[in-house]
């Protein structure tokens, strides 16, 4: 069985929310090829105070303490 998406209630198939984007994506440029190995890899984690990484976060966030950090 497949099923045809429609339009979503209160909608048109003409809807102008769409208008101006391609249907389809472009054609990537070539093969894609992706290697990952985790065999070096060191995790270092040591205590900061919030405040001193509190620039690093994103707008509107802000780092969650995990405990006391003596400063």
């Amino acid at each position: 069985m497949t099923a045809t998406p429609g339009p979503l209630p209160g909608e048109s198939n003409d809807s102008p929310v769409l208008a101006g984007y391609p249907v389809t994506p472009p054609p990537l440029p070539g093969p894609v090829t992706f290697d990952q190995r985790w065999g070096e890899l060191t995790f270092v984690h040591w205590p900061v105070l919030p405040e001193t990484v509190a620039d690093m976060y994103p707008p509107g966030t802000r780092p969650q303490g995990a405990g006391k950090v003596d400063a």
